[in-house]
């Protein structure tokens, strides 16, 4: 059971409109809410009918207008605030990061992970070492995130083999547009030279078998291959699922997932963690114009973007 412990305010709107059916308003009670409103700065009590606040005030003049309002007074004591709105997060990359070993420029505090940052390469390969030493199972990949080569230097298939030769180790550049893989990474999801050999032109340019980096297209074209991992079921669920708590205990309470991948299965399951009602935050899916536009000519975009219309359920 999730409970809010800030009511994250998004939303005013014009109490009138909600005149009827007040038994259906639940009045908030608190110390002080912050409500970033010219007209109305500060207030006491909050009027929310569903998900949507339909007015401020106090508690004495909230209730004279919702008589039939249930009264919470849960967070009398506590300060209420404007929930934040993250226009840019992509829950899918997200859920990998989430289910990664975290060595980055900065300090990350994860649920049940906290990483303190590293910004030099000597550090960094020390941490990447200690990951991989710390791995109990000794066939399990290394998945790590936060690498970035203008604060750890150039990494390559090479720099990898040296930390072993034996587990897959994958590294995803901080960008999430570079993927760096050992030796044995390339065998465990079955990357060859011959399948780097047939990628068209543009992926050839940004792929390398020898160094085993692979960035924008080339990224792509291997990132089927990866996925058979990186997203299984539980691992993904589970992914999500601290995204979610994540995103909540930094105060988000609406998200945007502009460019999402056109792929079902994958919405499903942002639907099945984000889109239900426990879910403290409301998710906006916008498909990628950019693949689309690959795979339809201009004059059907319009029409095929709004057979994605249906693809969110819930709160997404």
């Amino acid at each position: 059971m999730k409970i809010i412990h800030l009511i994250l305010i998004i939303v005013f709107l014009p109490g009138p409109l909600f005149s009827q059916e007040d038994h259906q308003v639940r009045i908030y009670e608190a110390r002080e809410i912050l409500t970033l409103d010219q007209d109305y700065p500060m207030a006491t009590a909050v009027a929310i009918k569903k998900d949507r606040i339909i007015d401020v005030g106090d508690v004495k003049e909230l209730r004279k207008k919702f008589p039939r309002a249930q009264l919470d007074t849960r967070f009398s004591e506590d300060v209420m605030v404007p929930g934040l709105i993250e226009h840019h997060v992509h829950p899918f990359l997200a859920a990998i990061t989430m289910e990664s070993n975290v060595i980055a420029i900065e300090d990350w505090d994860l649920p049940g992970n906290q990483t303190k940052g590293v910004r030099d390469r000597e550090t960094y390969l020390q941490r990447l070492k200690a990951e991989e030493q710390a791995l109990l199972e000794s066939d399990k990949p290394l998945v790590t995130w936060g690498f970035h080569h203008y604060f750890h230097g150039e990494l390559s298939r090479q720099d990898l083999d040296k930390i072993s030769m034996t587990r897959p180790i994958l590294v995803i550049h901080r960008s999430f547009h570079e993927f760096i893989l050992n030796s044995s990474a390339l065998a465990f999801f079955g990357i060859t030279q011959e399948l780097v050999n047939n990628f068209d032109e543009e992926a050839k340019e940004y792929a390398s078998f020898e160094k085993g980096h692979f960035s924008e297209q080339g990224m792509v074209s291997i990132l089927p291959y990866l996925m058979k991992y990186l997203a299984a079921p539980d691992r993904l669920i589970k992914g999500l699922q601290t995204t979610e708590k994540y995103l909540h205990n930094n105060g988000v309470t609406l998200v945007a997932n502009p460019g999402a991948y056109s792929l079902k299965p994958v919405q499903d399951a942002k639907n099945f963690v984000f889109g239900d009602e426990e879910t403290p935050f409301r998710s906006f899916y916008i498909p990628s114009g950019l693949l689309l536009a690959e795979q339809y000519p201009a004059e059907e975009l319009v029409e095929k973007s709004k057979e994605f219309l249906s693809w969110g359920k819930g709160k997404v």
